[in-house]
């Protein structure tokens, strides 16, 4: 939510539109227009043996690790459902501080947390 205000407000200085005049109001405007996701656990299906993949990655020293540009809840929400947050390294999602994909950011990121 707050990266979509900040792109609001960026875009339109960037557009020679002028600052909004009530930068207070955009972030109101978004927050009631804000819908956030719901993870429902029997709408999900993994696509193949997850755990056996993750096994196998992190038995050959392999470092594991998420990003999406979805919100951190729904990521985590999603983590344990499928039971897999034993094998992951780093989670970079769209809600946390770095920039969004498709900026290389989140994966810098991720390299700097796991010493890559």
């Amino acid at each position: 939510r707050n990266c979509i205000c900040e792109f609001i407000l960026n875009h339109a200085q960037s557009q020679n539109l002028g600052k909004p005049k009530n930068t207070e109001d955009v972030r109101k405007q978004v927050k009631s227009r804000w819908v956030d996701l719901k993870v429902c656990p029997k709408e999900l299906e993994p696509c193949g043996d997850i755990h056996k993949i993750f096994q196998f990655l992190k038995d050959s020293g392999i470092k594991v690790a998420i990003c999406t540009s979805d919100d951190r809840e729904p990521t985590e929400d999603t983590i344990e459902i499928f039971k897999i947050g034993k094998y992951l390294d780093a989670v970079s999602c769209g809600s946390d501080i770095v920039s969004n994909k498709p900026s290389p950011e989140p994966i810098w990121d991720i390299c700097n947390k796991l010493d890559i």
